[in-house]
C-alpha cells in the first residue's frame, strides 16, 4: 500500500505547488515477460545523456530488457529507456524530487524509487520519493536493494505484519509478486541466500534479520524498526471522535500522544483507560531504548536523516539528557525537513507556527541562539506566507558570501531550494539553473546534466510562467 493511501492528513507546509499529473506508462494488460537478454545497449545512451558512470548493475537494468516490463509490487511501473533520454522526461517531478535524482521505477499513483547520483558522477543511492508531500527516504545503495525491500516491507515485523498474507488470496498473489520480473532481475543481483527470505513461509524477524545482515535498505528496515518501536493500539484505537470528547486538538494534541504516549496528562490517560478497560495502560507502551539503540545505529552511518536526530533528541531529552538532546537537534535543525518523516512519526505537531520539529524542541528548551539567529526566525514563523523565501535567500546568501568555496556553493544552493521547498515553480526553475552551473565548475557533470534535465521539465509544463528572473 503506498504512503499517499495510508497517510489521508498531509501537513499543509508539504502539500504546495505540487504538479499531480500522473498515469500508467504501459497498459496493465501488456504481456509481462523478461528473458534476460541484452537486446539494445541502453546503458550507454542514459550514461551519455545524463554524464552518469552506470554500475553493472545499473548497466544491466537497461539493457537486459526488464525495465520495459511491468512488475507485480508496488513499485511495478518501471521508466524506460526512450522515457529517461527525452529533453523533458514525464517522470519527473520536477521541483518536487531533490534536484540530483532520476525516477528508475514508479507506483503508478505518483511515488517513484529515484537513484539519486553523487558527487563523483555515479549513481549509489536509491531513494523512496512519496509525491504527497515530497519526503524521501533511503532505500538502499542498489536498485535490486530497492526492489527486494519493497517486496518485503510488508512482512517485516510490527502492525502491518497483521494484514500481511492473511488469506489463501493474498497467499497467491504475494507469490505472484515474487515470482515476477522486476523481482526476478533484482534477486540475481543480491547475496543467493537473500531469495530465501522471500519464502512464504519465512518469519518476519528472519527477513529483518537477513536484511540487516547483508545490509539491504538498512536505513529503510531500521526506519521500519523504530516505528514499530513506537507503534501501540492508542495509534490504532483513538478516533477523532475520542479527541473531540476530550477537548483536545487531533493535529497538536492527539499528534503529539501518538509520538509520545508519555505525553498523554494523567486524567485524559484515565479516561482512556477506562474506556478501552485498560487496567495496566498496555494500549500506550512503546519502546524507547529500542528506539534511541536504532538511531544510534543509523546516525553512526549518516548523519542527514532528520528522523533519526529527532528521535534521538527527544530520546534524550525525556529522560534528562539536555546536552545529548541539544546535540541531536541542532543537527536535526540543519537536515532537510524532507527528510523528517513527519507524518509517519506523528512529529508534525507543531508545524503551524514552526517547520521543523528540532528548532521548536530548541526554542522550547531556550538555546535557538546556538544556530544563526536569521535562520532561526525563517522557519520558526509559519504564519509568514514569505517564510519559504525568507530560508531560499537565507542559504543563497551563505551560496554568495567571499569565504563559501564552489563546493560548497552546490551545497547551499541545495540547501536554498531543497531545505524546506519553494512556493513556485519559478523560484525552483531558476534555483536549478544555479544548480547545474555551480555543478559544472566543481566537476559535478552528472548533477549538473541532471538539474538542467529537472529545469527543462519545468519550462516544458509551466511555460513563460517559469522563466522569469530570481527574485531579488
Amino acid at each position: 500500500m503506498s504512503y499517499v493511501s495510508q497517510n489521508t492528513h498531509l501537513s499543509a507546509r508539504r502539500t504546495f505547488a505540487l504538479y499531480t499529473e500522473t498515469a500508467p506508462y504501459r497498459s496493465l494488460a501488456t504481456q509481462n515477460t523478461f528473458d534476460g537478454s541484452k537486446a539494445y545497449r541502453w546503458s550507454l545512451e542514459i550514461a551519455a545523456r545524463y554524464r552518469v558512470k552506470l554500475s553493472h548493475e545499473l548497466s544491466d537494468w537497461f539493457d537486459c530488457g526488464v525495465c520495459e516490463q511491468l512488475g507485480a509490487g508496488e513499485f511495478c511501473e518501471p521508466a524506460t529507456p526512450k522515457q529517461l533520454l527525452s529533453d523533458a522526461p514525464e517522470c519527473i517531478w520536477p521541483g518536487l524530487m531533490p534536484p540530483d535524482v532520476l525516477p528508475l521505477v514508479g507506483n503508478g499513483l505518483g511515488d517513484w524509487l529515484c537513484g539519486r547520483v553523487s558527487a563523483q558522477n555515479t549513481i549509489d543511492e536509491i531513494i523512496y520519493w512519496y509525491h504527497g508531500g515530497g519526503d524521501h527516504l533511503p532505500y538502499g545503495t542498489r536498485l535490486a536493494e530497492a526492489i527486494v525491500f519493497d517486496t518485503l516491507a510488508e512482512r517485516l515485523p510490527g502492525r502491518r505484519q497483521f494484514h500481511a498474507i492473511p488469506a489463501e488470496r493474498e497467499s497467491i498473489e504475494y507469490q505472484s509478486i515474487v515470482s515476477g520480473v522486476l523481482v526476478e532481475w533484482a534477486v540475481r543481483h543480491l547475496p543467493p541466500d537473500v531469495e530465501s527470505v522471500l519464502s512464504i513461509d519465512a518469519p518476519p524477524s528472519l527477513i529483518a534479520s537477513e536484511l540487516n545482515r547483508h545490509k539491504i535498505a538498512s536505513a529503510a528496515v531500521r526506519c521500519d524498526a523504530v516505528l514499530a518501536a513506537l507503534d501501540n493500539q492508542l495509534r490504532v484505537r483513538l478516533t477523532n471522535r475520542d479527541a473531540v470528547k476530550l477537548g483536545v486538538s487531533w493535529d497538536r494534541d492527539v499528534s503529539k500522544w501518538m509520538f509520545d504516549t508519555a505525553t498523554i496528562p494523567l486524567a485524559k490517560k484515565q479516561i482512556l483507560m477506562d474506556q478501552w478497560e485498560d487496567q495496566h495502560g498496555h494500549c500506550f507502551y512503546q519502546d524507547w531504548t529500542a528506539v534511541e539503540e536504532i538511531c544510534e545505529e543509523v546516525a553512526r552511518e549518516r548523519n542527514d536523516l532528520g528522523w533519526v536526530h529527532d528521535c534521538l533528541g527527544w530520546s534524550a531529552q525525556r529522560r534528562g539528557d539536555v546536552e545529548t538532546a541539544k546535540r541531536h537537534y541542532e543537527r536535526s535543525a540543519m537536515t532537510s525537513v524532507f527528510t523528517d518523516q513527519a507524518v509517519r512519526f506523528r512529529t508534525h505537531f507543531d508545524n503551524e507556527r514552526v517547520a521543523k520539529f528540532s528548532v521548536a524542541r530548541l526554542l522550547e528548551m531556550g538555546v535557538e541562539h546556538r544556530i544563526d539567529p536569521q535562520y532561526i526566525a525563517a522557519v520558526s514563523d509559519t504564519t509568514n506566507p514569505h517564510w519559504r523565501l525568507e530560508v531560499e535567500k537565507y542559504w543563497l546568501q551563505q551560496a554568495d558570501a567571499p569565504e563559501s568555496t564552489d563546493r560548497q556553493r552546490y551545497d547551499l544552493i541545495y540547501r536554498a531550494g531543497w531545505d524546506v521547498g519553494c512556493d513556485s515553480m519559478r523560484g525552483y526553475r531558476d534555483l536549478l539553473i544555479k544548480l547545474s552551473e555551480a555543478a559544472m565548475r566543481v566537476g559535478q557533470v552528472a548533477r549538473a546534466e541532471v538539474a538542467k534535465t529537472h529545469a527543462a521539465c519545468i519550462e516544458e509544463r509551466y511555460g513563460n510562467r517559469a522563466k522569469a528572473s530570481a527574485s531579488p
